[in-house]
C-alpha cells in the first residue's frame, strides 16, 4: 500500500470515528459537558476519567479477540470495536489534554 493510499484509507476512517462520536455524545453526554459520562463514571467508580476510558478501551480489546477468534457477532461488529477503540483513545486523549491545560488546535 502506498502512503497515499493510507492517507485516503484514514481519512474515511477518522471522518466516519468523528460522526459515531457526535452521535454518542448526542446519546450518553450533556450539552455542556461532551465528557459528562466519562466524568459520571469516573465519580462512581472512584478512578480517574482517563481510567475510565482505560477500562472501555480494555473491554473492547476483550470483545475482539473473541470476534476475530471466530464467534459471530449478534450486536456490534468487528468494525464497531475498533472503531469504538480508536474513539475512545481519542477521547482519553482530549481529556488528558484538558486536565492539564494543552490547548487543542
Amino acid at each position: 500500500m502506498l502512503a497515499s493510499e493510507r492517507d485516503e484509507m484514514a481519512q474515511v476512517i477518522f471522518e466516519e470515528c468523528l460522526k459515531i462520536m457526535r452521535s454518542k455524545s448526542e446519546d450518553y453526554a450533556t450539552e455542556t459537558d461532551v465528557f459528562s459520562n466519562y466524568n459520571l463514571s469516573a465519580q462512581q467508580a472512584q478512578i480517574s476519567p482517563e481510567r475510565v476510558c482505560l477500562v472501555r478501551i480494555s473491554e473492547k480489546m476483550s470483545r475482539l479477540g473473541v470476534l476475530l477468534a471466530g464467534r459471530e457477532p449478534n450486536h456490534e461488529s468487528i468494525e464497531d470495536n475498533m472503531l469504538d477503540v480508536i474513539n475512545t483513545a481519542a477521547n482519553m486523549l482530549m481529556i488528558y489534554r484538558r486536565r492539564d491545560g494543552i490547548d487543542l488546535p
